[in-house]
């Protein structure tokens, strides 16, 4: 073990890790354990009173002897300023907040008032913004409120009405204080087995309703864009109005200066985060080559950022006098790149974790930077401790923890001795080490891994160097000569077509992407143990470490070998929830059957986040689609599945079970089906029936109704399906499952 490796395993090296990595560890057990605020801060009040109690009474020659013990409560400080900080964000703790106002009252609510405290996003149909309110109206009287919800404003549907000719759509601003009619509803759990939780991701930016409205629902009380009118803003309302109007205009002139729109599209999102301008194949194209990272606003423009600075201006760091000067021009340029950026959480997480990381490198030789990263990670969690969960967040740290553990033993494998190969494979171990750390968890989130990111890496990083320094400066000519900054438009323009050709001539390499790779979180964190253990083997070479390493790789293998197992002896019946229509998978050991609607059919986006990640997570990887609405299906049977035809739909033959699908109306006189055996499930669709007497010769065990069904329709049924004492699902309130 050389010196240089020695302090890495002294936590009195590194004061300011323990106590964040017990603010997560308070911040993880007030979240899973929705202990309450009384009790939270009783526990934190309980191991201050006991730290001080130690550090004062104790006398000084017992202390060493109470060292463990000191510690032991200073930790329990921090866990229980974790579970505070949880505690204190839970509505249930709020008397004024909007989810404690009860069912039966929601009806006397007439209409909420508050402001925009976001972007307004256009979207296909709708616009969508985050909204604070401030106050409700009931039958009574106004009265005060808060929460957070997330709005979808209606376009306008009477736009080509000749009727309508002279009406168009407003639009909102950040800042504008709207009166909105009706009640908020709360956001609801994942309908559908394996799918992305939404619900829990906006309550992890602290929004727990969304509201659906139209544009006579909505009434501007002050618009922010108005001189005449006094702002209502806080100054640091105030302060991100302006940001965000800025990166507006920003974006306009990056939009009317480069002239090719996928060029501008790549421009925008890897400036600015504004992804709209970006089609399919584009992003598709970077996330196969990995590098879609570098089209989300995050730490890695922030470090570019900060290396460029570090590299133009390191020289001031060096004397005494010039280094509060460096200083002043770096935290400059990352606050500014924030403001140009809107105030993006993520810029802004991002820019407080370099610009500690500069701070402690300026002032001060012999600093830590684990401490730095361990302080800025302190810092944002008080402010902000649902941030821990923000897959942003958890990759930014980790990337840059690779970087300065790993790189450097990477690097040091071969010295080059020609300056070029020296810069370019210090430039592949940062993308490896950076890689190597965030990879089980980037397999947990997003189940594909890019084969040629070390490739990528060559591209895209000194690409987004020069992309950003051509967009500032496109920026700033702006202001006083729009013909230098048309030309450095044309000439990025050039600069990204060359990137993006070179990106999808990455993405046709073959096995540029491994796909379809599930992992459970706890196979990712054994993953990290595996990691970790190897490391520390390499570092401090004791048999131990061996041990444990082969004991996470043992329960690793393990856990895929059940899961395997598992997977080979399922049989499973899925009915998925969509929106006004049906998706019915059947499954059996590694393959599935999918019969769908046309609709569903033909739109692969949608199945990728209803179907795709459960098929994943249960080990199927052959699927066969069937669309059942399509009078050109050839051959629907296949090894596992036989579909028949019938005059009132489909005979559906799996695993010695019958399914009856019954979506056509039968004429008067027509004779039913046939006497079927072992009838499953008879599965109502596109309101087949006005009643269940028709279903009088047949005995099922299930009665579906998914969501062709009209809703009166399906209350009917399932009210008369009681009475007779048969189990309906009724697939509007989410996802049936079955294994057999």
């Amino acid at each position: 073990m050389s010196p240089r490796d020695k302090p890495l395993f002294r936590w009195d090296s590194y004061p300011l890790v323990r106590p964040v990595l017990a603010l997560i560890i308070g911040i993880l057990v007030g979240e899973y354990s929705q202990i309450g605020l009384a009790f939270s801060l009783g526990i934190f009040t309980a191991f201050v009173v006991a730290y001080f109690g130690l550090h004062f009474f104790v006398k000084a020659t017992s202390k060493p002897r109470f060292s463990w013990l000191h510690l032991l409560t200073l930790v329990g400080v921090f866990v229980g300023l974790g579970m505070s900080l949880v505690a204190n964000i839970n509505p249930k703790e709020r008397p004024l907040h909007i989810k404690n106002i009860s069912q039966n009252n929601q009806n006397t609510v007439l209409a909420y008032q508050g402001k925009v405290v976001s972007e307004i996003q256009e979207r296909e149909k709708s616009y969508k913004f985050e909204f604070e309110i401030e106050k409700i109206r009931t039958e009574k009287a106004w009265q005060l409120a808060e929460g957070k919800v997330l709005v979808y404003l209606k376009k306008n549907q009477f736009l080509n009405d000749t009727n309508f000719a002279n009406h168009v759509d407003k639009t909102y601003n950040f800042g504008d204080e709207l009166l909105i009619k009706g009640f908020p509803i709360l956001t609801n759990p994942p309908e559908n087995p394996s799918s992305f939780d939404y619900q829990k991701y906006l309550k992890y930016h602290y929004i727990w309703h969304q509201d659906f409205i139209n544009s006579y629902e909505i009434v501007l009380v002050n618009n922010q864009n108005n001189s005449e009118t006094q702002s209502n803003l806080t100054l640091l309302q105030q302060f991100r109005k302006k940001a965000i109007d800025f990166r507006m205009y920003s974006d306009s002139v990056l939009k009317k200066m480069i002239p090719s729109k996928q060029s501008y599209g790549v421009a925008s999102a890897l400036f600015l985060g504004i992804r709209d301008g970006i089609d399919n194949e584009v992003q598709n194209a970077y996330r196969s080559a990995g590098a879609t990272h570098v089209l989300a606003v995050s730490g890695l423009h922030v470090g570019i950022l900060s290396a460029m600075i570090a590299f133009l201006l390191g020289f001031l760091r060096k004397h005494n006098k010039l280094k509060y000067l460096y200083l002043f021009f770096v935290l400059g340029v990352l606050f500014s790149y924030s403001f140009l950026t809107g105030l993006s959480p993520s810029v802004l997480r991002a820019s407080v974790m370099f610009a500690i990381i500069q701070i402690g490198l300026t002032f001060s030789r012999r600093t830590n930077i684990y401490n730095n990263l361990a302080f800025s990670a302190f810092l944002l969690l008080i402010f902000s401790p649902y941030m821990i969960f923000e897959v942003g967040f958890q990759l930014s740290y980790l990337a840059v923890l690779g970087i300065v553990l790993i790189q450097p033993k990477i690097v040091r494998v071969w010295m080059p001795s020609s300056w070029v190969i020296k810069k370019g494979w210090e430039l592949l171990t940062v993308s490896l080490a950076a890689q190597l750390i965030t990879f089980p968890i980037c397999l947990y989130y997003f189940h594909q891994f890019p084969s040629y990111f070390w490739l990528s890496g060559f591209v895209v990083i000194p690409a987004a160097m020069v992309i950003l320094g051509c967009a500032i400066a496109i920026i700033l000519f702006s202001f006083f000569s729009m013909t230098v900054s048309s030309f450095l438009g044309m000439i990025l323009s050039w600069i990204i077509y060359a990137v993006n050709y070179l990106v999808f001539g990455i993405e046709k390499l073959p096995f540029s992407v491994l796909e379809k790779i599930r992992i459970s979180f706890m196979e990712s964190m054994l993953l990290y143990a595996l990691m970790i253990t190897v490391y520390c083997f390499f570092v401090l070479p004791r048999r131990i470490f061996f041990y444990f390493s082969l004991l996470f790789s043992l329960l690793f293998c393990g856990i895929n070998l059940y899961k395997n197992i598992d997977a080979e002896n399922q049989k499973r019946l899925v009915f998925y929830q969509i929106r006004k229509g049906f998706s019915l998978s059947l499954q059996e050991g590694r393959r599935s059957v999918t019969l769908l609607d046309s609709a569903s059919f033909y739109n692969e986006e949608a199945q990728s986040y209803w179907l795709t990640g459960d098929l994943l997570s249960n080990g199927k990887t052959e699927n066969k689609r069937i669309n059942l609405d399509s009078i050109y299906t050839e051959e629907p049977n296949t090894e596992i599945v036989q579909i028949r035809d019938w005059n009132g739909g489909k005979i559906i033959l799996w695993n010695n079970k019958t399914i009856l699908l019954w979506n056509k109306r039968l004429e008067k006189d027509t004779k039913f089906l046939p006497k079927l055996d072992n009838i499953e499930i008879v599965w109502i669709s596109n309101n087949p029936i006005y009643t269940l007497a028709d279903l009088k010769d047949i005995k099922t065990k299930y009665i579906v109704f998914d969501d062709t069904n009209y809703s009166s329709r399906i209350k009917l049924l399932s009210n008369e399906a009681k009475v007779n004492k048969i189990p309906t699902v009724i697939l509007k309130n989410g996802a049936f499952q079955k294994e057999y």
